[in-house]
């Protein structure tokens, strides 16, 4: 019913979504840890092999530190993630300073104390939360400190079982009702992002979750960047902000950059379901990265692809690279208009 509920545009950023696919790609794992630079090969080599004996139900790596080369693999892991390291809800380590960001591979520590601002009586009251049961609010990983709370599907969830259903159906079910005569009526776009630095939900394993939906890269849809505006922000904005958010803002504008990479799937005509990258963004995109956000945003709801489709007959090399009679080549083409595209909206 679209008086009660009407969808136009859904976009999930950095999501649990499904235990199988994204298995070993949550909690600051040790794949992400050696992608992103954080420990060596040999480090690498030994957390997956000799110094693993299993993994949790999503992935995580059942430490062994039986032998001295591996109790040394192991704490030098944990010197580069400050202990947060593979574990849903790490052990707290007393004494030891926050001298990372939990949820950026290379973000700021420190900054101001979210939670004590989200406990205060007027940010509460702001937020319509004085009647909400929890009197406290917490921003711990996975039961967010609450004894009460339960996970009901299949997505970043240490005790699934085979009964539990999986989020990905709501995905389906999204798709298969948009067009239809209830609240997807309206539906056009659903997008599924991540940040490429994020630590804790991993851009890989989303994008396997995504790709385990069942659904055919459409045509011309294949990965490729998507641009956005990189305006000037105002620098009393850049100086009152906090340490982390917005990473990539600029007191100068700098025109098209990339935003990250984007794919389309073949859903039907009702709807179009993406999946894309926001570069230089940890675990919560509209944070780190609010002028890509807005930009994803307009799209979402305004209409318009993030990316143009891409160009066919790539076999002939002299005519992708090169052009013929004073024009450019089919890759310069694609990309002027993927830079172009971003033009029509002003990311503030």
């Amino acid at each position: 019913d679209t008086s009660i509920i009407n969808l136009s545009g859904i976009w999930v950023t950095d999501p649990c979504t499904d235990n199988e696919a994204q298995r070993g790609w949550l909690d600051l794992g040790v794949e992400f840890a050696w992608q992103k630079g954080l420990i060596d090969a040999n480090t690498h080599r030994l957390l997956l092999g000799a110094c693993a004996s299993g993994r949790t139900a999503v992935g995580d790596i059942i430490r062994n530190v039986t032998v001295a080369p591996c109790r040394a693999a192991w704490r030098l892991y944990d010197l580069s993630t400050a202990g947060l390291g593979d574990a849903v809800q790490p052990a707290e380590i007393a004494g030891l300073p926050m001298y990372v960001d939990p949820l950026s591979a290379y973000g700021v520590a420190g900054g101001p104390d979210m939670q004590a601002y989200f406990n205060r009586e007027d940010v509460r009251q702001a937020l319509h939360a004085q009647q909400s049961p929890n009197a406290h609010y917490h921003m711990e990983i996975n039961n967010n400190g609450y004894p009460q709370y339960r996970v009901d599907y299949t997505a970043c969830n240490p005790a699934a079982t085979a009964q539990t259903p999986s989020l990905l159906d709501v995905h389906r079910k999204l798709v298969a009702a948009a067009g239809g005569s209830g609240g997807a009526r309206n539906l056009k776009r659903i997008f599924v992002s991540t940040g490429d630095i994020d630590p804790v939900v991993d851009g890989h394993g989303t994008e396997a979750a995504v790709t385990k939906l069942g659904y055919a890269v459409a045509k011309g849809q294949s990965r490729r960047p998507w641009f956005y505006n990189g305006s000037a922000t105002p620098v009393e904005t850049l100086a009152s902000m906090p340490p982390g958010w917005g990473v990539s803002l600029h007191a100068t504008a700098v025109g098209a950059q990339v935003g990250g990479f984007v794919t389309g799937y073949a859903t039907g005509p009702a709807v179009h379901l993406l999946f894309l990258t926001v570069r230089n963004s940890g675990h919560m995109v509209p944070g780190y990265a609010p002028q890509k956000a807005m930009h994803v945003l307009r799209c979402l709801l305004g209409g318009g692809d993030l990316a143009p489709p891409l160009p066919t007959g790539w076999e002939d090399d002299a005519h992708w690279y090169q052009g013929s009679g004073g024009k450019p080549g089919g890759f310069a083409q694609w990309v002027q208009a993927a830079m172009g595209k971003r033009a029509a909206t002003v990311d503030a």
